[in-house]
């Protein structure tokens, strides 16, 4: 049930070739790309990138951090979420500038049962001795912020989805990662 996916608007197109390109050199197929905006739509189909419009209503401008575009962007992302896991996917979405250099889907099968969500942090050191295929002490990285531009999320985590959503939709001026941690 594992799908990549990633968005993007018509501005940052060339986020999500990149991206894409990253996959495909993977040989990976279980992949999409989110359009934002009609325009974003035809240049992700013209280079037959998986897409699907996502008719997001934002301004296809770029989004300034913390800019209000920016906190609807997490809101969007949430829909997303919700999206695919009301459809029994378990998503890895990832920022469009976060890319996906191997497969993740070895990595988060290690992890199971257990692992229902897996996120990265902004920890700037290592919390395990064991190298990068361990996950992060959460005794040591619990104070770093979250980092919810590398997600795996099971396809039982709805509920915790749809609470994260409300708290988005009732702090507008909050940023997204931040509600995600609380």
């Amino acid at each position: 049930n594992i799908i990549l996916v990633t968005f993007v608007n018509s501005k940052r197109a060339d986020y999500g070739y990149t991206w894409a390109a990253h996959i495909r050199r993977l040989n990976l197929t279980n992949y999409l790309v989110g359009a934002m905006d009609g325009d974003a739509l035809k240049k992700l189909s013209a280079r037959a990138i998986p897409t699907f419009d996502m008719e997001s209503g934002l301004t296809t401008a770029d989004y300034g951090w913390g800019t209000k575009n920016f906190r609807q962007l997490g809101l969007r992302k949430t829909e997303l979420i919700i999206t695919l896991l009301r459809a029994g996917a378990d998503p890895v979405l990832t920022d469009a500038d976060a890319l996906i250099t191997r497969d993740p889907t070895p990595f988060i099968m290690r992890t199971q049962p257990e692992a229902q969500i897996l996120v990265t942090s902004d920890h700037l050191m290592s919390t395990t001795a064991g190298g990068a295929d361990e996950l992060e002490t959460p005794e040591r990285a619990v104070a770093s912020a979250w980092n919810i531009g590398y997600m795996y999320l099971r396809h039982d985590v709805l509920h915790a989805m749809l609470h994260w959503q409300a708290e988005c939709v009732e702090h507008p001026n909050l940023w997204d990662q931040n509600l995600f941690k609380d």
